[in-house]
C-alpha cells in the first residue's frame, strides 16, 4: 500500500502531510497517532505501546527511528504500522516521516510460521528484493521479480552484490 509522508513541526506539534496517500479505515487515526502519544493508547495493541512510545521519544529527540506497531482502525480492522522519521535537514524543529500498511507482509510472515528462514520471506513481496550477507556480499535469496530483472539466481549460481549492479545500469537509477 502507499506510504503517507508527513512532516512534523515539533514545536507547534502540527502535522502536515505532504502525500494523498490513505491507509482504508486509518484516515482519520493516522494524525491522532503522530501528535498525541497518550492519546493513542486506546487503538493501540497492548504488547506494541512500548515500540509506539519508542517512536514519539525519538521524534522528540530527532533522531532516526524506525517502529512496527498494531493499531485499530475506525473500521475495527487491526492493521500493523511501519512508521520511519528523520529530522528534517531544512526546518531545525522538523521531523519527517511515512507510514504505512504493512498488514499482509506483516500476515504472511506470521502463516508462513517462525520455522521459515528469512530468506524465504522475500518472497512475499511484489518489488525486486534481495538479500545480501554484509561481509562477504554473496547475494544469498532473491524473490521471483528480482531474478527476473537482475538476472540472477542465488539458489544455482553464486552471486555478488557488485556483479548485480555491474551489470545492471538501470539499477542505479
Amino acid at each position: 500500500s502507499p506510504a503517507l509522508v508527513w512532516r512534523a513541526d515539533l514545536v507547534k506539534n502540527e502535522i502536515s502531510f505532504l502525500s494523498d496517500a490513505t491507509i482504508p479505515g486509518m484516515e482519520n487515526v493516522i494524525p491522532g497517532l503522530l501528535q498525541d502519544a497518550a492519546g493513542a493508547e486506546s487503538i493501540l495493541a497492548a504488547q506494541d505501546r512500548e515500540a509506539f512510545t519508542r517512536f514519539h521519544e525519538r521524534m522528540r529527540q530527532r533522531q532516526p527511528v524506525s517502529e512496527v506497531f498494531r493499531v485499530h482502525g475506525r473500521d475495527g480492522v487491526m492493521r500493523w504500522l511501519y512508521i520511519l522519521g528523520t529530522p528534517d535537514p531544512e526546518i531545525s524543529f522538523g521531523y519527517l516521516g511515512l507510514v504505512t500498511d504493512c498488514t499482509g507482509i506483516a500476515n504472511g510472515i506470521l502463516q508462513r510460521g517462525s520455522e521459515t528462514g528469512i530468506a524465504e520471506h522475500v518472497e512475499l513481496f511484489d518489488n525486486p528484493v534481495f538479500m545480501a550477507e554484509c561481509r562477504s556480499r554473496r547475494v544469498f535469496a532473491a524473490n521471483a521479480p528480482a531474478r527476473e530483472i537482475f538476472g540472477i539466481d542465488p539458489k544455482n549460481k553464486p552471486v555478488i552484490l557488485s556483479d548485480v549492479f555491474a551489470a545492471n545500469a538501470d539499477a542505479y537509477m
